[in-house]
């Protein structure tokens, strides 16, 4: 099986190929452990996400402009920037709200991961989907196979670490992360929250950010947000639609991290409440857990996240293309 990995995702924030990108994207850590993996697995997207690409699998890379990419996520055929495309028997990607346009390829299924937008699937195409959520009923247009997959860090050996009283959200701050109400409520409240990642355009993040209680950070690389879990008690993950469980959640977690999230998506089935973290509804859910902080144990907050280690990671994907 030949397999296309199409990276079209918004350009706002480079993350590399390199067996082990661990900055803000979920995505890019599967493609990155298929492309060590499988010989027949071709991976197209911006140049610079190969800097780190060991040399025996530049071969397998293929850079898109970010020109080409949004006019592929906006109808144009595939065709018409991958050469090959007729040759590949699955395409595989992580926009899913987007209908790859393959007229004129063989009928090649689509894979897509995560699925968070899964109700706008295009009907048109055999799709399957891979998405790391368990316990939910999927809703989507057309005839689509689902497969369970696991997305994870590497998880180095529990250590207990000294925490200070701060609240760490290390994300892509739009919308639907709700990164203005975290930073309300610790405006609120005085307490001290840091956020990291790229900000969407024209999300006001920064009207919150005050340097007393609220800090900006930027776009951090691996060894500074690793040093923010170790010291953070807690971990804000607001998602407003029914996200899986994210990679930068269990991150936090292998850090002894509590998780504050929404009840939505795959959080329903993460968190344990009170055990290694709290469900936040409202601001007097907020206070309360703040409140309770100490009373989550490190081991338990780490023990919650080793179901998602990359190993397991690598194995259901490779279980799920198999089968596929």
């Amino acid at each position: 099986m030949k397999i296309c990995y199409l990276d079209i995702n918004a350009p706002d924030c480079i993350e590399d190929y390199s067996p082990s990108p661990t900055r803000y994207g979920g995505g890019r850590i599967v493609a990155a452990c298929l492309l060590e993996r499988l010989y027949n697995f071709h991976i197209y997207a911006d140049a610079a996400c190969f800097n780190n690409v060991k040399s025996e699998r530049l071969s397998q890379c293929f850079a898109l402009t970010n020109e080409d990419r949004e006019s592929i996520k906006n109808g144009a055929p595939v065709k018409n920037y991958i050469a090959e495309a007729d040759q590949y028997d699955l395409f595989f990607h992580h926009f899913s709200h987007v209908h790859l346009n393959l007229t004129g390829c063989r009928s090649q299924k689509q894979v897509v991961w995560p699925v968070g937008w899964r109700e706008l699937i295009h009907p048109l195409n055999e799709n399957v989907m891979l998405f790391d959520r368990q316990n939910q009923e999927p809703q989507f247009m057309g005839q689509s196979t689902i497969y369970d997959i696991v997305i994870g860090p590497k998880f180095e050996a529990f250590k207990e670490h000294p925490k200070e009283d701060i609240i760490f959200q290390c994300s892509r701050h739009f919308s639907h992360y709700q990164s203005i109400v975290v930073a309300q409520l610790a405006l609120k409240y005085s307490i001290k929250t840091y956020f990291a990642g790229p900000i969407e355009n024209g999300y006001p993040l920064m009207d919150y950010i005050d340097n007393k209680s609220t800090f900006y950070l930027g776009i951090i690389d691996s060894e500074t947000k690793r040093d923010f879990h170790k010291r953070a008690k807690l971990n804000t993950q607001f998602q407003n639609y029914p996200i899986s469980v994210t990679l930068a959640g269990k991150e936090a977690s292998s850090y002894g991290c509590g998780i504050l999230a929404s009840p939505v998506g795959g959080w329903n089935h993460f968190i344990k409440e009170g055990i290694n973290g709290f469900f936040i509804r409202s601001d007097v859910d907020f206070i309360k857990a703040w409140e309770k902080r100490n009373e989550l144990s490190q081991k338990r907050c780490y023990n919650a996240g080793l179901i998602y280690s990359e190993e397991k990671m690598a194995d259901s994907v490779l279980d799920a293309l198999k089968n596929i």
